[in-house]
């Protein structure tokens, strides 16, 4: 993949035709797939960035994971003609440049383009919820999805519905598509420091 220009990001290519209202999958990876944020105070600025991107702009986060070189979040659109590349370009600045300050990095590129997979249904929904979840599991971080504090997983396990679970536990996952990338990048993953 060409090199991102200094102080720039990647926006989601190609983003799918948008629909208002409709949930999507998004994914992105640090470049070169860097662990770049493998700590605790790292992986915060990256949930910080992320929440603030998609609640400024009107996105209903359904389920997230922030990992050492990536993310997954599953979130409803608003109701109105704005994709997701504004929330992702905006997640994607902002914790490039909180990292880049804690690092000493200035204008260091941190983003590969983010995916963009819109839910087609009810099963897809399901799916896409448990593999964002157990993403941290997949990637040998933690072994049960509720102890990796950087996730929604974590924050909701003591609130969540039990029949909603039960039918996102039952949803397999297996089939659920993300970029190549990703999937070479999980195979040699060691634990992260969690202050």
């Amino acid at each position: 993949m060409d090199p991102v220009p200094m102080g720039t990001c990647r926006l989601p290519d190609p983003e799918p035709s948008f629909e208002p209202g409709r949930t999507y999958l998004v994914t992105a990876s640090t470049l070169d797939g860097a662990r770049l944020f493998r700590d605790g105070t790292r992986l915060r600025v990256l949930r910080r960035a992320l929440l603030s991107a998609l609640s400024g702009q009107g996105w209903a986060v359904v389920a997230w994971v922030a990992l050492p070189n990536h993310y997954h979040v599953l979130a409803r659109a608003p109701e109105r003609r704005d994709g997701p590349g504004a929330w992702v370009s905006a997640a994607h600045v902002l914790s490039a440049r909180d990292l880049n300050v804690l690092d000493g990095t200035p204008g260091r590129p941190v983003w590969n383009r983010a995916t963009v997979t819109p839910i087609a249904d009810e099963a897809a929904w399901l799916a896409g919820v448990r593999y964002v979840m157990e993403n941290p599991v997949r990637h040998g971080y933690v072994r049960t999805v509720e102890t990796w504090p950087f996730g929604w997983a974590c924050e909701t396990s003591d609130r969540a519905d039990p029949a909603l679970m039960a039918r996102v536990m039952s949803a397999r996952c297996d089939r659920v598509v993300v970029s190549d990338a990703l999937h070479v990048l999980g195979s040699a993953c060691a634990p992260v420091a969690t202050p």
